[in-house]
């Protein structure tokens, strides 16, 4: 019984994933829920702006260059700040996109980075991530 239990709470949790990656792949920049905005996420949105959207996209929803960071893979609990900080740093090995690897970026600063992780989280909270 108890495995029963536990397939099936596998495939619902298989089939709400996929709802909401289809779900996060249909988004539309305009209709990203912007978050209250402070100074310190101001400098985080003209950083990622600067920095990540050309790949990552307007409002996080991805391009053909980058997958959108407004998806539930990239939630706290799987890919955590610290993640982000060396993807940024360091470059990142595609393992859940079709986008190839990540390069690093280059002549970001460490101040850039914690304000550009500050209005991502902002954005994904205010949207429901």
């Amino acid at each position: 019984m108890k495995s029963r239990l536990l397939k099936g709470a596998l495939v619902a949790s298989l089939l709400l994933g996929a709802a909401q990656s289809a779900a996060a792949q249909d988004l539309k920049a305009e209709d990203v829920r912007q978050p209250q905005m402070t100074p310190e996420l101001a400098r985080g949105e003209l950083n990622y702006g600067l920095l990540c959207a050309s790949c990552h996209g307007k409002n996080l929803v991805g391009t053909d260059k980058g997958p959108p960071l407004l998806h539930p893979v990239y939630h706290r609990g799987h890919h955590n700040d610290r993640s982000f900080y060396i993807a940024s740093k360091q470059g990142a090995k595609a393992h859940h996109w079709n986008f190839g690897d990540m390069k690093p970026v280059e002549n970001i600063t460490d101040a850039q980075i914690v304000s550009i992780i500050a209005y991502v989280r902002a954005v994904q909270s205010a949207n429901g991530l």
